[in-house]
């Protein structure tokens, strides 16, 4: 089982491996991206951005992110949460 923090890693890694740093102006290393950023009102993550980050999100940890789960998991602090409660299953 993975820690949080190694979660919260692993699931910005992915994140910042979608994201374009020319159109979400997020640092070097992704210094500017919080935790609790809003990935589409606060960011403005587009939603081709976001399919493909739950699609890695689901590759990556072998898990099944349903339609309905989307609309709740708008942060990485929520990913990080969503995925230590599927773990716990």
């Amino acid at each position: 089982m993975l820690e949080k923090d190694n979660i919260t890693r692993l699931v910005r890694e992915i994140l910042l491996g979608v994201l374009d740093n020319e159109n979400y102006n997020l640092g070097n290393s992704g210094e500017k991206l919080r935790n609790d950023s809003h990935f589409i009102e606060e960011m403005g993550i587009s939603s081709i951005d976001l399919l493909e980050f739950f699609i890695r999100i689901e590759d990556h940890f072998e898990i099944q992110i349903h339609e309905e789960d989307c609309d709740s998991l708008t942060s990485v602090h929520a990913v990080v949460q969503f995925l230590k409660a599927k773990q716990a299953i």
